[in-house]
C-alpha cells in the first residue's frame, strides 16, 4: 500500500515527501526502514498529495504528528 501511495506522487511531490521524511528520520535518529521511519513516509505522502505543502512544511508536520509515535521506536 505505501509503495502505491508513493507512485502516485508526481516527480517534485515525491522530492518533497523523501526528503521531509530523510530530515525527520535524521533528527530524530530513526531508519527510513523502521516501522516509525515508514508511518512517517506515508503520512507525508498522504498529505503532500491532498495539500500543496512545500518539504519543509511537511518536515514540520512530521514533527508535530509524530512527536507522540517516536516514544519507544
Amino acid at each position: 500500500m505505501l509503495v502505491q501511495s508513493l507512485l502516485n506522487l508526481t516527480d517534485d511531490q515525491l522530492e518533497d515527501v523523501m526528503g521531509a521524511v530523510e530530515n525527520w528520520c535524521r533528527k530524530n535518529e530513526k531508519t527510513l526502514d523502521s516501522e516509525i521511519g515508514q508511518k512517517a513516509l506515508g503520512l507525508a505522502a498522504n498529505i503532500r498529495r491532498s495539500r500543496g505543502l512545500t518539504q519543509t512544511q511537511l518536515e514540520q508536520i512530521l514533527t508535530h504528528d509524530m512527536s507522540g509515535d517516536n516514544q519507544g521506536f
